[in-house]
């Protein structure tokens, strides 16, 4: 976009404008002329017209303004289109040069393309590139993208979706750069065109590396000394119960592999978040039998919840879906988890399973205290602990690796709650076509 501002094209409606002008001045010339010209040819026929002179004057006079006022009369409703077009054309020029000064003060490139060929840009796409202006219009859009995401730039522009998306960009020197992208429709200069703000985004994906080599650090870092104590603690806990001791001992004990387990699953969800967030977290998908894995999975919580309360409300067929054992463990383990804590000792907890047309939908719900509906829009965000959770209850990661646990399956996860009366979590797993599978673990 450049900064001398545009150069100033009469609209087609001044020429035409112009044009209406020349004619009526023609016109009454013509009149004139011609009227002139009869009138004298009369007085030279018959002479004893000559005494009408000052009458045929008043004639030609009055003919020649007549014929205009009735000429422009005829041609108003055109007059006043133009005029109309005229306001509509200066708007558009108002609208594109407010817009382009804008472009020109954004901090991020500025790209406007029609039919994949980059018609202007602003003076921040010139630094993004390492090219000029001049050289930049006219350049299709995907000789400025990196061939490993030409296919999703192309299929963006083709759907017209307005979603932003992270794609790579292609110098002119041929370094490729992480960038942001966020397009939408637009009329430009009285065309359909697209624009899209290109946000390069370098030193954010550093920060995420930074951020993944430091949890993956400290998850492994952690991870050693409280192996050792694990081991130390469960040799303690044999001696004991060799010994037959009971009593406080044992007690204190179990309180310290509960507590290393806590933290091992706090470690667990810093090293998946780190996973996740990075793209880098791998599913063995496979196909499992929904009514042997949730009946097998209550046996294996067994020992860390009070599985009796809950309750399966599960049809006799159910298609097997496509999941990963362990992570499908996660993400119900974690909702169990949270309705048993979170609702009152003897309720029951339900787990339902409603078959769809490529889906199976699974719910959590329980009886507890409910949601307040201020919250429920930011459960799933990480690091969110709602008003008035305690300290006990986690940092906050809990739901939002639950949702990415899901998403990654391709299914998706909502939540219903009324305060004072519970909650109900559900998601969706994907249907495996064919044979119901074999279960096993």
């Amino acid at each position: 976009m450049d900064a001398r501002g545009p150069r100033r094209v009469l609209h087609p409606a001044y020429y035409r404008r112009l044009l209406v002008a020349v004619n009526v001045a023609a016109i009454i010339g013509a009149v004139i002329g011609v009227e002139y010209l009869i009138m004298r040819a009369l007085i030279t026929a018959f002479p004893e017209l000559t005494a009408l002179h000052a009458t045929f004057i008043d004639i030609l006079i009055l003919t020649a303004v007549l014929i205009p006022i009735l000429y422009f009369l005829s041609l108003r409703p055109l007059l006043v289109t133009l005029e109309e077009t005229e306001r509509e054309e200066e708007t558009v020029r108002e609208a594109e040069e407010r817009f382009r000064q804008l472009a020109e003060a954004a901090f991020e490139s500025i790209v406007i393309t029609e039919h994949g060929i980059l018609l202007d840009a602003n003076r921040q796409t010139e630094e993004l590139y390492g090219m000029s202006l001049e050289e930049l219009r006219g350049t299709p859009i995907l000789d400025l993208v990196a061939p490993e995401s030409r296919a999703l730039v192309r299929r963006r522009m083709e759907t017209g979706s307005e979603q932003s998306y992270e794609a790579r960009a292609l110098r002119a020197d041929g370094t490729v750069v992480p960038v942001e992208v966020h397009g939408r429709p637009i009329h430009y200069q009285g065309r359909l065109a697209r624009v899209a703000a290109v946000r390069d985004i370098t030193e954010r994906k550093k920060l995420e590396e930074d951020r993944e080599v430091y949890l993956h650090t400290i998850s492994h870092d952690l991870r050693t000394p409280l192996a050792i104590i694990q081991g130390h603690a469960q040799l303690l806990h044999a001696i004991l119960e060799e010994r037959a001791l009971d009593g406080e001992l044992r007690d204190s004990l179990s309180a310290i592999l509960r507590g290393v387990q806590g933290m091992n699953v706090l470690i667990q969800d810093l090293a998946d978040l780190a996973r996740l967030e990075a793209g880098q977290l791998t599913l063995n998908l496979r196909a499992l039998d929904l009514q042997q894995y949730v009946d097998d999975l209550l046996v294996r919580a067994a020992t860390i919840l009070d599985v009796s309360r809950v309750q399966i409300e599960m049809p006799e067929e159910v298609p097997p879906v496509r999941a990963d054992f362990f992570r499908l463990d996660r993400i119900l383990m974690n909702l169990l988890s949270n309705a048993l804590k979170y609702s009152d000792p003897g309720t029951p907890v339900h787990i339902i399973v409603e078959p769809l047309e490529t889906t199976v939908r699974i719910s959590v719900s329980d009886q507890g205290r409910g949601i307040a509906a201020e919250d429920i829009p930011h459960l799933f965000g990480r690091f969110y602990r709602a008003p008035g959770a305690q300290r006990e209850e986690g940092i906050g990661l809990g739901l939002y690796i639950t949702r990415l646990l899901v998403e990654a399956h391709g299914g998706e996860i909502t939540v219903e709650s009324t305060v004072g009366e519970g909650s109900a979590f559900t998601f969706t797993l994907p249907v495996v076509k064919g044979p119901r599978p074999r279960y096993k673990c």
